[in-house]
């Protein structure tokens, strides 16, 4: 059943951010992984990076800026620790905006480093007649 599943065209986004060196040299490793369960899984994800106007030099090669986010929290409320962290629904918006209508919408986190069967391991559950997953 999960070879009745098309994952060919699938969108993964990750909000990349700059960051100090330790948590700049995971997000490095992050994209490197990410780019390692691609090239392990074949052709069909769109590697998509949903970040500020300011990240964008964070985004790291591979990763598409189809637009940047315009709102952060920051924009709702003060904190007494302030840090323009963007909205989840914002960043969902982005890789919903250039995904095709058959499209799974994958999001992780810069700091999650995938295994290489990962999108073969979503493939399969989607088989099993899930419509969204959540992958802890």
């Amino acid at each position: 059943m999960a070879s009745n599943i098309n994952l060919r065209e699938g969108t993964h986004r990750v909000p990349f951010l700059r960051a100090e060196s330790k948590a700049n040299e995971v997000q490095l490793l992050t994209a490197a992984r990410i780019h390692a369960a691609r090239a392990a899984y074949g052709d069909g994800i769109e590697l998509v990076s949903a970040t500020l106007q300011a990240e964008r030099s964070a985004v790291p090669p591979g990763f598409e800026v189809p637009r940047a986010l315009q709102r952060t929290i920051l924009d709702v409320h003060g904190f007494q620790v302030p840090r323009p962290l963007p909205f989840l629904f914002d960043i969902l918006d982005v890789g919903a905006a250039v995904a095709h209508d058959d499209d799974y919408l994958i999001f992780s986190n810069a700091d999650i480093c995938l295994q290489p069967h990962f999108y073969a391991s979503v493939r399969r559950l989607l088989g099993r007649g899930f419509d969204c997953l959540i992958v802890n």
